[in-house]
């Protein structure tokens, strides 16, 4: 059990450099995924440029929260491989929304999922991890 650390982690690190990665294309090419009225437009840059860039933070934060090393001992396993696979879900379909040119509005969802249920996972880790 105590060797999934080894993997889990280091899963966990590549994975949030991807997202982010993938994030950084998304935003880059914003103009692709407004899909609205011309008077829309600017509320759905915004939108856009607003969750992927806080996704970019929660991303970044849920790092930092790592490397203090919170999540590292053997009882948060399942967490990290929730937190894994959710990654890995996001990875997904934030490829699939910068390939298929989704519409900004279509973000919503895969911030939530993919974005904030990872970084209150690790926050309750790390609130779990300093009770002791």
């Amino acid at each position: 059990m105590r060797e999934s650390a080894h993997i889990l982690l280091p899963t966990k690190f590549m994975l949030i450099v991807i997202q982010i990665l993938l994030l950084v294309t998304a935003l880059s090419q914003k103009h692709q995924h407004l899909h609205s009225s011309a008077t829309d437009a600017l509320s759905s840059e915004k939108s856009l440029a607003g969750f992927t860039i806080s996704w970019m933070c929660f991303c970044t934060l849920e790092f930092i929260m790592m490397l203090i090393g919170s999540s590292v001992p053997s009882q948060f396993q399942m967490v990290n491989l929730l937190q894994v696979l959710l990654h890995l879900l996001g990875i997904v379909f934030t490829a699939w929304f910068v390939i298929d040119s989704w519409p900004s509005r279509d973000l919503l969802p895969l911030w939530i999922c993919f974005s904030i249920f990872p970084l209150l996972l690790e926050g309750l880790t790390v609130v779990e991890a300093f009770k002791f």
